[in-house]
C-alpha cells in the first residue's frame, strides 16, 4: 500500500539531500510523487494537476497507484518502474535492467497490435517475462531456487543474505526506504556471478566468523585473543606514527641583530607547520627550540623541549629578548650542544631537521673569513676542531638527520663551510631579506622528505619492522595494582613492608593475554646486550672478616675469609623481546644464562632438563617480580613525600612496570617467566649508583640518588635498602633490595642480594648524607659513622620521564606539568578516560556505544553488548561445534542422543548435508555427529 503517515520524496532515488527522511522505496519510482502528494494534501476529489514543466512521468489516482503497486514485481521491479524503451539516457527516471531489453512494453498487459513492433521487438506478457528473468537470475542454495518475491518464505535464504552478506532484503524487493541504510544496497541481477552462497554450506567451525585471519586457524577464536591480534595492529600503527616522527629543531641566535629573524619565526611556524602536516597526513611533526647568545651573557642558553603543541613553542619564543651579545662573534658550540641534549626521538627511522639561523660566526680564528675581521675576544682560546666535534655529534644522532645552516651574512661562509666538509647531509641556504623564511622552511621541509625517501632512510610506513612474528603463546598476567600507603600508621611500617609481598599478592590485577615472544636472545640484536651488560655486572670488593654465603639462583658461591672478588663481568641474564596484547607494550622476558646454557645442552644431548632447574629458575622470576614491585611502592611513597615537602633538588623516581607470566606453553622450558617495560634509548643508560662501599667519579656526580636508598632504610625500619639504581633518566631498573637474613625469603631468591653485607656497603658508601637527606629528615638510625658534612650536589631541573599511571607506558615532560598533576597520564590515557567508541557486538552483531577503557578492563567481555552479556555471554549455553553462544543464533535439538544447541550456522549445514554415497540426507532426529566428525566434512550415513 501507499505510505498515507509519511510523504514520500519528490526526487524518489535520485534524491541528493543527506538528511532527508522521506521515503524513497524504488517500488513508486515512476509516478509523479508531487503530484501523489498534492492528492494526499488536498484530497483526490479536487481536479489537480501536476505542475512540473515537461513532466514524463506516471499521473494516476490514488487507486490506480494501488492497483499497480498490487501487481507482482520481477526481482522487486514492477511494471510501472520500467522505461519503455529502455533507453540510454543517464538523465532517464526509470529503471533499466538487461531481462527487460528489447521487450515491447504494451505486450506485456497484451495492449500492442502492431506487426511492425512485433518485428522488432520481442512480445512477451508480464508472466512470461518473470520465468524467464527468473530462469537467469535466480540463485540456487541446496537445490532451492530464490529470487526477491520468495526471500520471505525461507528464513535460511534471508539470514544467508542478511546476516552473512549484509544485503538490504527490502532493497531487493523494491521496498526500502531509505537512501542511506546500514544494509548493503545492491541489484539482485548482480548476485548472480558475484558471488558463492555454496561456500557458507561449511561446518561453523570453518566459517571466517571462526577465524582470526589464516596465519592463527590453529586456534579457537577467543576475547583475548582477537583482542591480541587488534592490539598488536594497534602497536604496529602506534610504531609507525612513531617512526613518522620529523622532530625539527630551531637554533637561533638571540643576540640584539637577529630580533627580525625572531619575529618572522613567530608570525610564520605555526602556520609552517599545520600546512606540511595538511598534506602529509601520517606525519607527525614536532617542534624545539634552542636561543644562544654570547658567553659573558646573563641567559646564554634557553630553549624548549620538543613538542607538537606548535602555539607553546611560539609562546616560548615571544617571551625571549633578542638583546646581548658583546663583540661579534657568539657562542654556537652552546647552542648546538644543547640541542643535542633535548628529547630527540629515540626511533631509528624518525627524522631529524635542524636549522641554525645566525649572522656571525663562532668563536675562534678558524671559523672567521680570511678577508673579514670579526671581532672575537676569544678568537685564540677556541681549540681546533671544536665545532667539527659536535656537528659530527649530530650525523651520528640519528641515521637520518639533515641540518641547514641559513646564510644571513657573508660572514659565517668559511663556518658553514666546515662544517658541511663534516656532515654530508648540511645544506647552506642563503637569503636576501627575512621575509625568506616561510618559503625557506617550507621549500627545506619538502625536499628533506623527498630526499630521504629518495634513500629508502624514511619510510611514510614506518621502515622496515625487524620485529614480526606470529608465536603468540597464551598467558595468565599478574600485576600489582599500586595502593597508596598513608593508611599505614608509622608504628607498623614494619610489618607493612615484612607483610609487603603477601599484601602484593592480595592486590594484584589478574587476566589473560597472548604474548608474542622471540626466540632469540635479543643482542637486540647487538642493540640490547650492550644495555644488559651494562646492567647486569657481577660485583668486586672485599670481604674482610668471616665466611660468608651468597646464595645464587643456580647454586651457592662460598666467598672465605679474606678473600678478593675479582668477578668478570659478564652478561647474567639471556634478554628476550616480546609483545603484550592485553597491556599493549613492548617487554623484555629476563632468564639467567646459567640456565639457558643448561636448556640448550640439553636440547643438543637429548636429554630433559632437570626440574630442579627449572623450579629455580621460575623462582627466580617471582623474585625478581617482587624486588621491582617493592621499589616500584618504595618510589611511590618517595615521590609523594618530594611534592609533599616541595623538593626540587632530585628528579621524582620511577621503576619500569613489570608483570609475572604463567604461560599455556613452555618458553625455553619454563612456564612462569618475569616480563618488564622495554625501555627505548639504551645509549643513553647509565649506571647511578652500585651495591658496592664507594661511588665512581661520575657515580659521585649524581650522589643525591642515594638519599632514596637512605628513605628506603628509613622506611623499613633499617630492615632493608635498594642499591644499584641504574636506568635512563629518572626511569630505573634492575633494582637490588639487599635485606636482613631471613627477613624475606623470597626475597633472599634474587642472587643480588647480599643481605648483611649489602647493607654495610650502603652504610659505608652513604658515609656523607645528601642535603636532600636532610631536607626528607631522614635520621642517621642504624649507622656506626658519625655524619660527615653534608654533600650539597643537587639536581639541576630540567625535562623529566615518567611513567603514566594507566598504561605504564614512559613518556616525558616538563617538571613543572608533573608537579601540577603529581602522578601522571599521558595524553593517549587521558583521551581513552571520556573516548565513547560505537563498536559491533561480535554476539548479536548490533552496534552499541561503549568506554574504550571499559572494554579493556572488561576483557572476558571484549566487544559484547549490555545484553548480550547478560543474556547470552553469562548463560553459558553454547554451540555444540563452534562454542558461540547468541542466544538468537542458537536451535535447540532433542534427539535420541540427548538435547544439544547448536548455531543456525550449524543447523544450516547439517539440513544441507548428504551421505558422500547414497545422496541420503542427514536426519538430526536419528544422528547426532561428533565434533571430528562434523570438521571433516563428510558424512556416510548408517546404511553404509
Amino acid at each position: 500500500m501507499l505510505k498515507k503517515d509519511i510523504s514520500l520524496c519528490e526526487d524518489s532515488v535520485f534524491c541528493q539531500k543527506p538528511k532527508c527522511q522521506l521515503d524513497h522505496s524504488r517500488q513508486y519510482q515512476g509516478f509523479c510523487i508531487y503530484l501523489y502528494n498534492l492528492q494526499m494534501q488536498n484530497g483526490e476529489d479536487q481536479q489537480l494537476k501536476c505542475l512540473i514543466q515537461n513532466c514524463k512521468l506516471k499521473h494516476h489516482s490514488e487507486e490506480t497507484y494501488q492497483s499497480k503497486l498490487n501487481t507482482q514485481p520481477i526481482n522487486g521491479i514492477y511494471h510501472h518502474n520500467l522505461c519503455e524503451t529502455q533507453c540510454e539516457d543517464y538523465k532517464c527516471q526509470y529503471v533499466h535492467v538487461k531481462w527487460a531489453k528489447g521487450i515491447c512494453n504494451k505486450a506485456l498487459f497484451g495492449t500492442c497490435k502492431s506487426q511492425e513492433c512485433k518485428d522488432k521487438k520481442r512480445h512477451l506478457n508480464w508472466q512470461s517475462l518473470r520465468q524467464e528473468a527468473y530462469s537467469k537470475y535466480n540463485i540456487e542454495i541446496l537445490g532451492q531456487q530464490y529470487n526477491p518475491e520468495n526471500l520471505d518464505l525461507d528464513e535460511n535464504c534471508r539470514r544467508i543474505l542478511e546476516k552473512d552478506f549484509k544485503f538490504c532484503i527490502p532493497y531487493f524487493q523494491g521496498k526500502c526506504p531509505f537512501k542511506q541504510c546500514s544494509k548493503l544496497h545492491k541489484q539482485w541481477e548482480e548476485l548472480k556471478n558475484s558471488h558463492n552462497f555454496q561456500f557458507l554450506f561449511k561446518p561453523c567451525t570453518q566459517l571466517e566468523k571462526n577465524q582470526i585471519s589464516e596465519n592463527y586457524q590453529q586456534y579457537k577464536i577467543s576475547e583475548a585473543q582477537l583482542f591480541c591480534e587488534e592490539q598488536q595492529l594497534k602497536k604496529l600503527k602506534y610504531n609507525v606514527n612513531k617512526s613518522n616522527f620529523i622532530d625539527i629543531i630551531f637554533i637561533m641566535d638571540l643576540t640584539g641583530s637577529m630580533k627580525p629573524w625572531k619575529q618572522q619565526m613567530e608570525l610564520h611556524i605555526q602556520h609552517i607547520i599545520e600546512q606540511f602536516q595538511a598534506e602529509n597526513l601520517e606525519i607527525q611533526i614536532r617542534v624545539g627550540f634552542v636561543g644562544y647568545r654570547d658567553i659573558g651573557d646573563k641567559e646564554k642558553i634557553v630553549y624548549h623541549p620538543l613538542t607538537d603543541q606548535v602555539k607553546s613553542i611560539i609562546s616560548f619564543v615571544k617571551s625571549q629578548q633578542a638583546k646581548g651579545g658583546g663583540d661579534e662573534a657568539e657562542d654556537i658550540i652552546a647552542g648546538l650542544e644543547q640541542a643535542l641534549k633535548l628529547n630527540i626521538s629515540q626511533y631509528p627511522q624518525s627524522l631529524l631537521i635542524t636549522y641554525l639561523f645566525c649572522d656571525s660566526p663562532n668563536h675562534g680564528r678558524q671559523y672567521h673569513n680570511e678577508t673579514e675581521s670579526i671581532e672575537d675576544q676569544l678568537k685564540s682560546q677556541i681549540s681546533l676542531n671544536a665545532l667539527e666535534s659536535v656537528i659530527l655529534k649530530f650525523k651520528t644522532k640519528k641515521k637520518n638527520s639533515y641540518f641547514f645552516c641559513v646564510e644571513i651574512t657573508k660572514k659565517t661562509q668559511s663556518m658553514y663551510n666546515i662544517m658541511r666538509k663534516n656532515f654530508e647531509n648540511l645544506s647552506i641556504l642563503k637569503v636576501d631579506q627575512t621575509e625568506d623564511f616561510s618559503e625557506l622552511v617550507q621549500f627545506t621541509l619538502s625536499k628533506t622528505i623527498e630526499a630521504s625517501l629518495r634513500s629508502s632512510q624514511f619510510s611514510l610506513n614506518g621502515g622496515n619492522n625487524s620485529y614480526i612474528s606470529n608465536n603468540f603463546i597464551k598467558a595468565e598476567y599478574e600485576r600489582f595494582q599500586q595502593k597508596d600507603l598513608n593508611y599505614q600508621a608509622e608504628n607498623k611500617q614494619l610489618d607493612y613492608w615484612k607483610q609487603f609481598i603477601k599484601n602484593l599478592n592480595a592486590h594484584q590485577q589478574l587476566g589473560e593475554t597472548y604474548l608474542q615472544l622471540n626466540e632469540k636472545n635479543e643482542d637486540f640484536d647487538v642493540e640490547y646486550a650492550n644495555y644488559d651488560e651494562r646492567i647486569d655486572e657481577f660485583y668486586s670488593g672485599i670481604i674482610s672478616t668471616g665466611q660468608v654465603y651468597r646464595t645464587s639462583i643456580m647454586g651457592t658461591n662460598n666467598y672465605t675469609q679474606n678473600t678478593q672478588l675479582k668477578i668478570q663481568k659478564e652478561q647474567r641474564t639471556c634478554v628476550y623481546k616480546g609483545f603484550d596484547a592485553i597491556q599493549n607494550k613492548y617487554i623484555i622476558i629476563k632468564i639467567p644464562t646459567t640456565y639457558i646454557k643448561e636448556f640448550e645442552d640439553s636440547k643438543k644431548n637429548g636429554k630433559p632438563i632437570s626440574q630442579e632447574s627449572i623450579k629455580q629458575t621460575e623462582d627466580y622470576a617471582r623474585a625478581r617480580y617482587y624486588t621491582t614491585n617493592i621499589a616500584n611502592q618504595m618510589a611511590y611513597k618517595f615521590r609523594n613525600k618530594l611534592q609533599k615537602l616541595n623538593i626540587d633538588g632530585i628528579p621524582p623516581i620511577f621503576y619500569v612496570d613489570c608483570s609475572i607470566y604463567k604461560l599455556e606453553k613452555p618458553f625455553k622450558g619454563i612456564t612462569t617467566i618475569y616480563g618488564e617495560t622495554f625501555i627505548v634509548g639504551n645509549k643513553d643508560w647509565r649506571k647511578i649508583t652500585s651495591n658496592q662501599c664507594s661511588l665512581t667519579k661520575n657515580q659521585a656526580k649524581e650522589f643525591y640518588y642515594t638519599s632514596f636508598s637512605h628513605f628506603t632504610y628509613e622506611e623499613s625500619q633499617e630492615n632493608l635498602v635498594i642499591l644499584d639504581l641504574q636506568g635512563i633518566g629518572n626511569i630505573l631498573t634492575d633494582a637490588s633490595i639487599q635485606t636482613k637474613t631471613n627477613y624475606s625469603m623470597e626475597l633472599q631468591m634474587d642472587d643480588t642480594n647480599l643481605r648483611e653485607i649489602g647493607l654495610e656497603n650502603f652504610k659505608k658508601q652513604h658515609r656523607q648524607c645528601s642535603i636532600i637527606c636532610k631536607r626528607l629528615r631522614l635520621s642517621r638510625k642504624g649507622f656506626s659513622e658519625q655524619q660527615m658534612d653534608l654533600n650539597t650536589i643537587e639536581w639541576n631541573g630540567g625535562d623529566i620521564h615518567y611513567i603514566c599511571q594507566i598504561c605504564k607506558q614512559i613518556n616525558s615532560c616538563l617538571l613543572s606539568e608533573y608537579k601540577n598533576e603529581k602522578e601522571m597520564k599521558c595524553s593517549e590515557c587521558k583521551k581513552l578516560e571520556y573516548l565513547e567508541e560505537e563498536i559491533e557486538c561480535r554476539c548479536c552483531k548490533k552496534i552499541y556505544k561503549s568506554k574504550l577503557s571499559k572494554e579493556i578492563l572488561t576483557l572476558y567481555q571484549y566487544k559484547h553488548c549490555p545484553t548480550c552479556i547478560l543474556e547470552c555471554h553469562k548463560k553459558k549455553k553454547q554451540c555444540y561445534y563452534c562454542e558461540c553462544y547468541h542466544k538468537d543464533d542458537l536451535v535447540d535439538i532433542e534427539n535420541e542422543y540427548g538435547g544439544y544447541s547448536i548455531c543456525v550456522d550449524g543447523n544450516r549445514y547439517l539440513q544441507g548435508l548428504k551421505c558422500k554415497i547414497c545422496q541420503a540426507k542427514f536426519n538430526m532426529i536419528n544422528e547426532k555427529l561428533s565434533p571430528e566428525q562434523y570438521n571433516k566434512n563428510f558424512y556416510i550415513c548408517k546404511n553404509h
